[in-house]
């Protein structure tokens, strides 16, 4: 409405336009703290999101505050707007990203950033890429649907039961 922010707006347009102000700020900062600008690739943005979450996730599984994978999937997905076609942060992590890829680059920006605890990655997840193995049969569940079939048959109308089901009443099996 001030026509000031990130972006100026001329009075009745709704076309962002650079914010000569914002930009010299953001060199300023730049400058004072020895930063270079550089582009930054799509999808270092979602390895730099999105990683750190599913990491946190792996610690979750790791404290027993999470019975399995598809219980932080299903909050994700039902409670947090998650893209329901990935289904959950968990699952993308061990069939589209890969956890020796996911690992890799937890550690790469650890080596860039060790002064922050959010690239440290988890204990379990660091034993499942050294033996091989994949969420998908952590905790030694063995279901009849597999795992990606769970998450993306898991919808509102089924999620209580589904929950139920899986014993996410708040006690870790």
């Amino acid at each position: 409405k001030t026509g000031v922010g990130w972006y100026r707006y001329k009075p009745g347009s709704r076309t962002a336009l650079p914010d000569p102000e914002v930009q010299r700020m953001i060199q300023e900062y730049r400058q004072e703290h020895g930063f270079q600008g550089r582009r930054i690739s799509s999808q270092e943005i979602v390895e730099r999101c999105l990683y750190p979450l599913i990491n946190e996730g792996f610690y979750i599984l790791e404290e027993g505050i999470a019975a399995a994978p598809q219980d932080i999937d299903v909050i994700f997905l039902l409670g947090y707007g998650w893209p329901r076609h990935t289904g959950g942060p968990m699952y993308y992590a061990d069939k589209a990203v890969g956890l020796g890829r996911l690992l890799s680059s937890l550690e790469k920006y650890r080596a860039l950033h060790p002064h922050c605890g959010h690239w440290v990655p988890s204990r379990l997840l660091q034993k499942m890429v050294a033996q091989g193995t994949g969420l998908a049969t952590w905790g030694g569940r063995q279901q009849a649907l597999t795992y990606s079939q769970e998450i993306l048959h898991c919808t509102y109308s089924k999620s209580l039961s589904w929950l139920l089901r899986n014993n996410l009443s708040g006690n870790a099996v």
